[in-house]
């Protein structure tokens, strides 16, 4: 049972990573993949297509990194391609980051369902305790 809620709160944790979110940036690209180094960057181009790239780095006056492509199969991981957009052709851009609002309401989650648990678990075992102890 202890294995059990154990592995249970491990995966509960797992969540953490995914309160994160797209957030606009207002600072220049060079200047935010300078500071930050952002793991992935998703770009808004004039022609209107958005790209996300991977592992993105200034090069000159263009960003560079790695695509993924538009059409990944579902039976395998996709295929990241080097790619790289004129500076001039982005619009807008936004990096991914944590939501530190949703971090928080997470792990106040997972601890009350953790406390509401373990009472549960243990006026279980109260009740079950009392009528050992008693004889008919």
């Amino acid at each position: 049972m202890r294995n059990r809620r154990l592995a249970a709160l491990v995966l509960l944790t797992l969540y953490l990573p995914a309160c994160s979110g797209w957030m606009e940036q207002s600072q220049p690209v060079p200047q935010v993949v300078a500071e930050k180094r952002p793991a992935e960057i998703r770009l808004y181009l004039r022609d209107g297509r958005q790209v996300d790239l991977r592992d993105p780095r200034v090069e000159g006056d263009s960003l560079v990194g790695r695509e993924r492509p538009a059409q990944a199969g579902p039976t395998r991981a996709p295929d990241y391609s080097r790619a790289a957009y004129a500076l001039a052709e982005i619009q807008r851009y936004e990096t991914k980051e944590a939501d530190t609002g949703k971090t928080w309401m997470t792990v106040a989650l997972i601890a009350a369902v953790s406390i509401v648990v373990i009472v549960l678990v243990a006026s279980s075992m109260d009740l079950g305790l009392e009528g050992l102890g008693t004889a008919p």
